[in-house]
């Protein structure tokens, strides 16, 4: 009889042990999805409203930026600078350029592929000659205020300001920050 006691004695301890386990391991779980949601919201504040990140599909930037990069550009800073290669919202599609002018600007692109911006012949580190583009706009250009005017890098094969003209600032998705990853590289 003693050893029925001695059991049954137990038996409520061992009983409250698994329960306070079986308690703990329920509050660790709620306390990992609640922390993982706490993440996956931080992430998708910070890629929806502070940064952005474009796959690069053709050839408009090369050699700076390849197809097949990725690119991460910055949402906040609207303080866009000619040379600065920004993410550009235009047609519903997004195309990675370079700002070649800024409001007020008189932009000319000759037939010989020369690139004139008020009357001054820009020298850039550009492989490729700038010709205009005859189904886009007609030079000499003038920017509009809060606009500018973008170019792809390869100037031969980019869809840019010479076909749908100018941009508005807002509809610059942000300024390119870096390439994250080179295809082949």
């Amino acid at each position: 009889m003693e050893n029925k006691s001695d059991s049954l004695s137990i038996l409520p301890e061992k009983v409250i042990k698994q329960r306070k386990r079986k308690v703990l391991e329920k509050q660790d779980m709620i306390s990992f999805f609640k922390k993982f949601i706490i993440i996956i919201i931080c992430v998708y504040i910070i890629i929806s409203f502070i940064y952005g990140i474009v796959f690069v599909e053709g050839q408009a930037m090369y050699p700076s930026i390849r197809d097949g990069d990725v690119v991460v550009y910055f949402r906040l800073d609207s303080n866009y600078q000619v040379g600065d290669i920004v993410s550009v919202r235009k047609n519903k599609e997004s195309y990675i350029s370079r700002i070649v002018a800024k409001e007020g600007d008189v932009v000319d692109i000759t037939e010989d592929g020369q690139l004139y911006v008020n009357g001054n012949l820009q020298q850039e580190e550009i492989y490729f000659l700038t010709y205009p583009d005859e189904s886009g706009v007609s030079f000499p250009y003038r920017v509009d205020e809060d606009c500018v005017f973008v170019l792809g890098d390869y100037r031969t094969g980019a869809i840019d300001s010479r076909q749908f003209g100018q941009v508005e600032k807002s509809e610059i998705e942000g300024k390119v920050m870096t390439v994250i990853r080179r295809r082949g590289f």
